[in-house]
């Protein structure tokens, strides 16, 4: 929306911040008040061990996620900070993050250790962040007929040639 923005930083913490000039005043205050300026922080993202090295904000602005020095990266909702998933599977630090432009519970990471992730996150975001994402359509697991999607039966675990892993799963060895 343009009024938020994310940090990420060596005290291991995903700050949510909204930007708050212009600022309506909440009910009751004086007319004339002096209104909030600059950014207003909003929520504190916590979980990680290690230093954040990347975030990124899903592009329909539902899901955060930041990937870090401990190895894994973390998802959360944007809306009020609940825990989404913990994709581990790095054998070192993970150094980026970034959502799939088309399809907003899909993201992809990459470490240290020389790997590149695909993860799929809808199942632990209707699980965990039902509230948030519930009625969303992009995110409803659909009957193979309402999709619209042709399925062949086979369906491959594979992306680009980089395996798929559900949330707090550990990726097949190479």
């Amino acid at each position: 929306t343009g009024r938020y923005f994310v940090t990420g930083a060596d005290d291991c913490l995903v700050k949510l911040w909204v930007l708050a000039a212009g600022a309506v005043l909440p009910p009751g205050a004086r007319h004339g008040a002096a209104r909030p300026r600059g950014a207003v922080l909003v929520s504190t993202l916590r979980g990680h061990s290690g230093y954040i090295s990347d975030v990124a904000v899903s592009h329909d602005n539902v899901l955060v996620a930041a990937a870090a020095q401990d190895g894994d990266c973390r998802v959360w909702t944007i809306r009020d900070g609940t825990p989404v998933a913990v994709l581990r599977g790095h054998g070192n630090g993970c150094n980026m993050v970034a959502f799939c432009p088309t399809c907003p519970y899909r993201l992809i990471t990459t470490a240290d250790d020389g790997f590149a992730r695909v993860w799929d996150v809808r199942e632990a975001a209707l699980k965990r962040a039902h509230h948030v994402v519930g009625r969303r359509r992009d995110y409803l697991l659909l009957p193979k007929e309402e999709s619209g999607v042709e399925d062949d039966g086979d369906a491959c675990p594979y992306v680009n040639g980089v395996e798929e892993h559900a949330d707090d799963a550990a990726p097949a060895p190479p």
